[in-house]
């Protein structure tokens, strides 16, 4: 019986599973965040597409592949999107190194769950990146690369020796017989000296095209794939390095793809739940891939010509480089010539934000802001509490207001002496 749930069944090995899949992960979506879509007009999407977009959370992925295929009702308008992933996420024991810190036992329960077969059901396959390779991997790759039964003196470097030395401060004498820690490490090929990475190289590169040679012939045969051109979430909230991946894509497929940007801007610092703008862009050809810098720089600036400014920008921007005491009044007034001055610069504006001329959604925020002892009203004026030493993050207000400030920086930069002139 012909399935109906998504418009390409067709091309599911389980059609039934992908639609419950999506709809768990629209559902998921929109009960945890406040997604607004904005497509262009006469928005589709030809086959062969790469999505792209900037990366800033977990939620990215899920947030504009639910978002794209439009759910009306208990039915996907549009074909599901497969999706890159990182290779770790693949690996049996993920979840408890992932859930490490959640009380026991559920990082052990967790860690039973093969992931495999649900990435599969869900069209997303591993892509190897360096930052995730741990040090285990490390370790068995180099025995795989003949090097087992080496000095472990010759093969890591100092780093590698002083984490891998046994209690007491020695090493065993062969390679094959150390143990890595439990906890999973990031960047494990750092532990390595470089005439050890040179033999590593070979096989860790013929993966990593075999890779992106599966994504070529998903393209070529017509689906669509989302691609993260930054490979890892922003730490600080600055949109990162293009990573080579996209660019080697683009020169795989037997024509080159179209590229569709679409920008992720959240509103992190207000009540309720977390606001995201979704912003969707308009098709483009895959830049010229035989420059590495101008591929880099036209997809870099896709995706952030796109990105609109949000009130929470704007309230890491004042907290960051405004004055350390103010009036309602001199807030108000700072807020509107801010608007102002972002048409004059050209940026695209949160509808919620340009809408905001009564000054109800300031005030409204700076209200939030006085619930989370950032600002504190003394005498008729407020003072700024943000600690000046927060590192950018997610975790704490104080953290989400450097990580919105460094976001906004992206977007005008030197934006102190644009917005207080």
């Amino acid at each position: 019986m012909a399935f109906h749930g998504v418009p390409d069944a067709e091309q599911h090995r389980h059609p039934w599973l992908a639609w419950l899949f999506q709809c768990g992960f629209d559902f998921t979506v929109i009960s945890l965040y406040r997604r607004e879509v904005q497509f262009p007009p006469d928005f589709h999407l030809p086959p062969g597409t790469v999505v792209i977009s900037n990366h800033q959370r977990d939620a990215d992925a899920p947030i504009v592949g639910t978002g794209l295929c439009q759910r009306r009702g208990l039915r996907f308008t549009r074909p599901l999107t497969h999706f890159a992933a990182r290779e770790d996420l693949f690996r049996r024991g993920f979840l408890s190194e992932y859930v490490a810190g959640w009380p026991p036992p559920l990082p052990q329960l967790l860690g039973g769950i093969p992931l495999r077969g649900f990435f599969e059901i869900l069209r997303t396959a591993p892509i190897r990146r360096v930052r995730e390779f741990s040090a285990a991997e490390t370790l068995e790759a180099a025995v795989a690369a003949g090097l087992g039964e080496r000095d472990p003196a010759v093969i890591l470097n100092a780093r590698g020796q002083r984490e891998f030395s046994r209690r007491g401060g020695t090493l065993p004498t062969r390679l094959s017989v150390i143990r890595p820690p439990k906890r999973r490490t990031l960047w494990g090929l750092r532990r390595l000296r470089a005439t050890a990475l040179q033999k590593l190289a070979p096989a860790f590169r013929a993966t990593i095209a075999a890779q992106l040679q599966g994504f070529a012939a998903l393209l070529d045969a017509g689906q669509l794939l989302y691609f993260s051109p930054e490979g890892v979430i922003s730490a600080d909230g600055r949109f990162g390095r293009v990573r080579a991946g996209l660019r080697l894509l683009c020169g795989l497929t037997a024509v080159p793809p179209r590229l569709l940007p679409v920008a992720l801007s959240y509103d992190g610092l207000g009540p309720g739940k977390l606001r995201v703008i979704m912003q969707v862009g308009e098709l483009q050809n895959a830049p010229d891939t035989t420059d590495n810098a101008a591929f880099s720089t036209a997809v870099r600036a896709a995706i952030l010509d796109l990105l609109n400014v949000n009130s929470s920008h704007l309230l890491a921007a004042y907290l960051t480089a405004g004055p350390e005491s103010f009036s309602t009044r001199e807030f108000y007034d700072w807020w509107q010539r801010a608007l102002a001055t972002l048409g004059r610069y050209g940026l695209k504006i949160d509808p919620l934000l340009a809408g905001s001329t009564s000054g109800t959604l300031a005030q409204q925020r700076l209200r939030w802001l006085q619930r989370r002892r950032l600002v504190q009203l003394e005498g008729g004026r407020w003072q700024n509490l943000w600690p000046r030493n927060s590192r950018a993050g997610w975790q704490t207000p104080a953290q989400r207001v450097a990580y919105f400030a460094n976001g906004f920086s992206d977007l005008l930069p030197g934006f102190a002496a644009r917005l207080w002139p």
